[in-house]
């Protein structure tokens, strides 16, 4: 029995698949080859000379390039960097990590606060974020005080 259900089952599949019958009923729509849908190509290369985007992201890399040359010699530029690159740091190893990548692209470390205290200083809510903790900490009048718990 559970073999002859099986086999009908197997030929009722390929009689969908080659659009013989139609598949009805809630999954249906799951055995039917999905619908063609055109995607699109992309822009095609114009031959009067680069594409408006092409020319947008060279300038981007320019001035990235340009703010890179001006944080080896400014120190707020180079802060500014750094506050940009580990703004989305969570521990303090990644952020460690953006600032070991600015060193080795010339922007002294002189540049940049002490390790222990750059994470804080960089943005404010930075040594929340490398903690782990997406709030910033309690104030209490007491700091022995207990924290109200939730």
């Amino acid at each position: 029995m559970q073999e002859a259900m099986l086999h009908a089952a197997a030929t009722a599949l390929q009689l969908v698949a080659s659009g013989r019958i139609t598949a009805r009923g809630t999954l249906g729509s799951a055995l039917k080859p999905a619908p063609y849908r055109h995607v699109y190509d992309g822009d095609q290369p114009s031959p009067h000379g680069p594409s408006p985007h092409h020319n947008a992201w060279q300038e981007a890399m320019a001035e990235v390039e340009a703010a890179i040359t001006l944080a080896r010699t400014d120190r707020d530029t180079a802060r500014q960097l750094l506050a940009l690159l580990t703004i989305g740091c969570r521990t303090l190893d990644r952020f460690e990590e953006e600032r070991a990548y600015l060193f080795d692209i010339g922007i002294p470390a002189t540049s940049f606060p002490a390790p222990a205290t750059s994470a804080a200083s960089t943005s404010p809510d930075a040594a929340s974020h490398i903690h782990g903790s997406t709030h910033p900490p309690a104030e209490t009048a007491n700091p022995s005080a207990e924290r109200p718990k939730n």
